[in-house]
């Protein structure tokens, strides 16, 4: 009998024992499911439910502001976008841009025409992904035709005068292109990373080709001249600068080509009633400036003494290049006229770099450390027109006369200064219609 009390009195225990542990682990879970309800998200079953941040989207059409007499717009979004490319189409300027952005401007990420009249910003339209690359655009006799490269193919799109897309094809994939005009048709000298190749792009966007080819290996850029019936192409490559012709029905030769070299600038003079092409060379330790005949065969080279950063001027009949040491002159021909101190055309600031543009003749951009200058030449001195904060892959995009005269500059920017401060995002892009000239 004693012996059954005692086993009763510990089978109690242990159902003591047994309740109070189950009454800890449910009281622990209780208080770490309260502790749990202070962390962000930690109730949500699926995290896909929360409230969507709400995104912002532009209403067009955007007039630009004016800041120091200039007219400055952008387009954008929160995140980065880039230039690529400028065009003046039926009177309105065209920006071609990628974007890493999802509101603002555009809608979402990719590749983008922006289109402008008189600086007011009237609508952006998607044109591509952002895995695919921009690679040339071009009037036509219909409009408008890009050139956009994919994953495993060229797509080629035309647009009306609204910039809205009325036709399309695909052609062969290539990794650079730069099309022209000839006689009213459009044609493009093509590269698909092993050689070049002239295609022909009829109204209908037909594409088709000749026989003719050209070997090169690892070219980075290029840019080309349509002049009487040859394609002048200045290329860059791996191994340096390299010239060439094409001609329907004789096809490519090469004509002029400078190891380490690159191709810094190019600008057409006549010299003695004779078409002559000069071209600004980066080498190794410093520059040539180099005079080529219609048909890019090497009249004269001429070295500048080592220097850092250059640009080339035409003014007349002479020609001029400005670097950190100096004002070097030349005549047309080439033939070495002086140096001047950079202080005796105007330049009082110690520049860290100097960007000239293809096609225009007197202007330059001159980056210091306090940021960006404008410069002009007017064939003795150089004159400041506008001062911009850092800026990057600048694109003079066209030129106007008359009673005053202004550039439009398109750039990439953040939002950090007085010129750029109604930018978007991380980085936007711009365009500047800058004031040179007050005749009125």
């Amino acid at each position: 009998m004693q012996k059954q009390k005692t086993i009763a009195k510990w089978l109690a225990v242990v159902l003591l024992l047994t309740v109070a542990i189950a009454c800890y682990v449910a009281l622990s879970a209780i208080l770490q499911k309260s502790d749990d309800t202070n962390v962000a998200g930690a109730n949500d079953s699926n995290p896909q439910q929360q409230t969507p941040v709400k995104k912002t989207y532009s209403t067009f059409p955007r007039k630009a502001e004016n800041v120091d007499k200039n007219a400055i717009n952008h387009v954008g979004g929160s995140d980065d976008e880039t230039l690529l490319s400028t065009v003046c189409y039926r009177g309105k300027t065209l920006l071609f841009f990628k974007s890493e952005s999802d509101d603002r401007d555009v809608k979402e990420s990719g590749l983008y025409i922006a289109v402008f009249s008189d600086s007011t910003l009237e609508k952006t339209v998607k044109i591509g992904e952002t895995n695919e690359t921009f690679l040339d655009c071009s009037l036509s006799k219909n409009g408008l035709v890009v050139f956009i490269s994919s994953q495993n193919e060229t797509r080629v799109l035309s647009f009306d005068e609204s910039v809205n897309v009325n036709a399309r094809c695909e052609t062969k994939k290539y990794s650079l292109l730069k099309a022209y005009l000839h006689a009213n048709s459009l044609f493009a000298i093509a590269y698909d990373g092993g050689e070049f190749s002239r295609i022909s792009v009829s109204e209908n966007l037909t594409i088709s080709g000749d026989n003719f080819v050209c070997s090169a290996s690892d070219v980075s850029d290029y840019s080309i001249t349509a002049y009487c019936e040859k394609v002048l192409i200045f290329s860059n490559s791996a191994n340096g600068a390299n010239c060439l012709t094409y001609e329907q029905n004789k096809g490519f030769n090469n004509m002029f080509s400078q190891n380490k070299s690159k191709i810094v600038q190019i600008l057409p003079v006549v010299a003695s009633e004779n078409q002559t092409f000069v071209l600004l060379l980066k080498k190794q330790d410093g520059y040539d400036v180099a005079s080529l005949d219609s048909s890019l065969a090497l009249i004269k080279k001429e070295p500048v003494e080592s220097s850092l950063n250059a640009a080339l001027f035409s003014n007349g009949n002479s020609l001029s290049v400005l670097t950190e040491n100096g004002f070097y002159r030349f005549c047309a021909h080439l033939d070495f006229s002086g140096k001047s101190s950079i202080d005796s055309v105007g330049i009082s600031k110690n520049y860290t770099a100097l960007k000239a543009f293809d096609g225009d003749e007197n202007t330059i951009l001159a980056t210091s450390e306090s940021g960006v200058e404008l410069l002009v030449f007017d064939g003795s001195s150089f004159k400041t027109v506008a001062t911009l904060p850092h800026i990057e892959n600048a694109i003079l995009s066209s030129y106007i006369t008359g009673e005053n005269g202004y550039v439009s500059l398109a750039f990439e920017s953040d939002s950090n200064s007085k010129t750029t401060y109604m930018g978007f995002g991380k980085k936007d892009v711009f365009v500047a219609r800058i004031l040179t000239s007050n005749e009125g």
